[in-house]
């Protein structure tokens, strides 16, 4: 894997297609954490996840505190969300992309 990548990347989709591709943006000792079910079995480089010492994590999604936890560590600058921004003019250039697996994180769409 060339260099960049996270140490941790919480996955919070259902597509076991995204989490799959979202494996290999982890650092060498990465976790990956999915919180909920995923809509079919997830595909892994077994050899590039034991070299690298990779760890892949399930959760279900915790209690009250938890996510009073998780908002407090979002407000403190220590997490960053990945997003690509589009106009709302361009939503169905934004479908598009979406149905071609073209948007690498989350499509936001900004009335501006």
């Amino acid at each position: 894997m060339a260099a960049g990548g996270a140490d941790v990347i919480v996955c919070m989709t259902n597509s076991a297609a995204h989490v799959s591709q979202a494996l290999a943006g982890l650092l060498p000792e990465g976790r990956l954490v999915n919180v909920g079910a995923l809509d079919g079995p997830i595909e892994v480089d077994g050899v590039g996840l034991f070299q690298a010492e990779r760890g892949l994590l399930g959760s279900i999604q915790g209690d009250r505190r938890h996510l009073v936890d998780a908002l407090e560590l979002a407000a403190s600058g220590k997490v960053r969300a990945h997003v690509e921004v589009y106009r709302l003019a361009a939503v169905n250039e934004v479908r598009e992309r979406l149905a071609a697996g073209q948007v690498r994180y989350r499509a936001v769409l900004t009335p501006a």
